[in-house]
């Protein structure tokens, strides 16, 4: 039998977890305000509205409480206890389906279907491993490890007959179901009381840790994955200095994987300082100089061209600036999406003192929380705020690892101080969130609204805003409205990818010559742009137009002299314009280019067909 809980030293944090239930209720009746971090039921039909939030009303009532809290207790208590290996498979199956209905961060919007088509491209052209990975250290500069596994599934997945979104999806489903295996290891093995390790188990899989796997982006599972790996062996291992070494692999392979994991570095450096110090007094003051150096070099980094193109301090909208009022609110709603027990959280810390550490794991775990956190905050307030949160969530939810962080230390100290009630009704509040946040995300219809509804109160990147509306319209099959979003797309931005979206658009309809106009267009504004001057080389290729062809693939080989499919389109459109010496002249510049196998075996059938030649008998 269990001893009797503790009666609580204030009923404090009850005043935010009543008013993160009030915007609960509030935001399910207002799509259209600036309360998309908890908004997400009133995206919802009126009965399935209501049935949640009467839910979310009933497990206020202690008992409930104190009963879901003892649910999850016990959780972790059988995990303890040896799980049977048909179990295990279990999870990973039922994971591994889940993150594949969701999407599993595969909803392809953006940058999204820019990905795919590098990888098609690839695919398209029998790149090797080694020369696709040789293009994106040469080329990508943010998430290169993750691009180089994307081509490495969508190559396993070609030789299956997959395409390269079902390549990628099961790839970060297999991504998620390490995740999960994760945090059931943890709840299994962690050195928290089963109360603890169940709390936290149902914080993080409700959480922007696994946001991030229904998110967008398809560069940011790995990220996911290394980064609650790292959260895990920190805390873990804060005081004992134990597997350190262990952790500073996690963190250069995430980094590898995605250069946002830079943030980790400050933790990092704490970790190794801090387990070699006996002085509590030094642990004490480290975490305060780590994020002091870290504010500093960040300062001293906006000066550098790369980090420029990223963190923009002044943006053009000056409604939407570090301190204006709209990007202050969008941080609270991105708090609340990451973490809606935060509120809570910070009144838990408030009235049960967890300021005060009282042993040197404590101070330690502490000072490893608050060196994910202030990295974490810092790059949530300075990075790119003219983006919009509301549309571009993911690219902030890196602030989940710090928030997370402070929150596990504080959760610890005051889950055995008579807070099996509030936590209960803080993880429902959380689930229900979280699963209306999930089906929003890979629901077409639900998604369209939720952006529709952005635009009433945020007008930031507007031309952005209608590419991915027209995204939702394609897939839906509306092809006026995917025509009308594009062209408002361009006509609000000048981006040149939505007037190159849109001769796509032209040319699957048949209407070659508004295709090729535009794409002429897009490259007397950008003569660099190279995936419109490929597309356009087919465009004409269909139409029969091999004198065009030949400009535009001069201009090519002019602006990427060492790309071998400019010679080997010229070389092709000289023969059908009965240049056959020239030809050859560009079939042997091509050749000489070190072009993909695929690419020299048409080329010696082109030559012999034009030669009259027999093709070789196999033996």
């Amino acid at each position: 039998m269990r001893a009797a809980e503790p009666k609580p030293a204030s009923n404090l944090p009850y005043v935010p977890l009543i008013l993160v239930f009030a915007l609960l209720v509030a935001g399910a009746f207002l799509p259209d305000k600036r309360l998309w971090g908890i908004n997400h039921l009133s995206f919802y039909p009126m009965p399935v509205r209501l049935a949640l939030i009467a839910l979310s009303g009933v497990c206020f009532v202690p008992a409930v409480g104190r009963w879901i809290s003892g649910f999850c207790e016990r959780g972790a208590e059988r995990l303890s206890v040896a799980t049977p290996l048909s179990t295990v498979a279990g999870v990973g199956v039922v994971a591994f389906t889940t993150f594949v209905v969701f999407h599993a961060s595969t909803l392809l919007l953006g940058d999204g279907m820019l990905t795919v088509n590098s990888l098609r491209l690839g695919i398209e052209n029998e790149f090797s491993v080694g020369q696709f990975t040789n293009i994106v250290v040469r080329t990508e500069h943010i998430s290169p490890g993750t691009d180089i596994a994307n081509f490495i599934a969508a190559r396993m997945g070609h030789a299956v007959g997959l395409g390269p979104i079902w390549s990628v999806r099961i790839l970060n489903a297999l991504i998620g179901v390490l995740f999960v295996f994760g945090i059931i290891y943890y709840g299994a093995k962690g050195n928290d009381p089963p109360v603890v390790r169940g709390v936290v188990m149902a914080f993080v899989l409700t959480g922007g840790f696994v946001q991030l796997f229904f998110g967008y982006i398809e560069q940011y599972t790995p990220l996911a994955l290394g980064g609650v790996v790292f959260l895990l062996i920190g805390m873990a291992n804060a005081a004992n200095g134990r597997r350190i070494g262990l952790a500073m692999v996690v963190v250069v392979i995430s980094i590898v994987m995605h250069v946002f994991a830079v943030l980790f570095l400050p933790a990092l450096l704490f970790l190794v300082i801090a387990t070699r110090q006996r002085s509590r007094g030094t642990i004490r003051i480290l975490p305060a100089l780590i994020c002091g150096l870290f504010v500093v070099l960040a300062a001293i980094s906006l000066r550098v061209p790369l980090v420029q193109r990223f963190i923009i301090t002044n943006p053009g909208n000056a409604d939407y600036g570090i301190l204006s009022v709209a990007h202050l609110v969008d941080i609270a709603n991105l708090l609340l999406l990451v973490l809606p027990a935060l509120p809570v959280v910070v009144a838990l810390a408030v009235a049960d003192g967890r300021g005060s550490e009282k042993d040197r794991r404590e101070k330690t775990q502490w000072g490893f929380a608050w060196c994910m956190l202030v990295p974490a905050l810092v790059f949530l307030l300075v990075f790119r705020p003219e983006l919009g949160m509301a549309r571009d969530w993911d690219l902030f939810s890196m602030t989940t690892f710090g928030v997370f962080a402070v929150a596990y230390v504080i959760l610890k100290g005051s889950i055995g101080r008579g807070r099996r009630a509030l936590l209960g009704t803080t993880m429902v509040l959380s689930a229900v969130l979280a699963v209306g946040w999930f089906g929003v995300n890979a629901t077409d219809s639900r998604s369209l609204t939720r952006y529709e509804s952005i635009l009433a109160y945020d007008r930031t990147k507007v031309g952005y805003a209608y590419e991915v509306l027209s995204r939702y319209h394609d897939r839906r099959g509306n092809v006026q409205a995917y025509k009308d979003a594009v062209s408002t797309a361009f006509e609000e931005s000048g981006n040149l990818r939505y007037l190159v979206s849109l001769c796509i658009f032209y040319k699957e309809r048949g209407d070659v010559a508004n295709a090729i106009g535009g794409l002429l267009e897009v490259l007397r504004r950008d003569p660099d742009y190279e995936e419109a001057r490929v597309l356009l080389i087919r465009t004409l290729e269909d139409s029969g137009d091999h004198e065009t062809i030949l400009q535009v693939a001069r201009d090519g080989a002019t602006q990427s002299p060492k790309n071998p499919l400019y010679p080997f389109v010229l070389g092709k459109a000289y023969l059908e314009l009965g240049m056959i010496d020239d030809a050859k002249v560009a079939f042997q510049e091509c050749i000489s280019l070190n072009p993909p196998d695929a690419m020299v075996s048409e080329i010696a059938r082109i030559v012999r067909e034009a030669s009259g030649e027999q093709p070789p008998k196999d033996d």
